[in-house]
């Protein structure tokens, strides 16, 4: 269980430093890296609720 929880914990980083980034105007197709932090988002749902079962 403690994998799987640094996996969550460095998708939770890697999102934080997408939205820093678009934040800072660093990104020219803000809705391209929006569905990927979509993606991104729904990967750690699905990993949260292995980590449940």
């Amino acid at each position: 269980m403690n994998e799987a929880t640094n996996q969550v914990a460095r998708c939770g980083n890697n999102l934080n430093q997408i939205a820093h980034h678009l934040n800072a105007g660093g990104h020219e197709d803000a809705s391209r890296a929006v569905s990927e932090c979509r993606d991104i988002i729904k990967t750690m749902k699905r990993i949260i609720m292995d980590i449940r079962r």
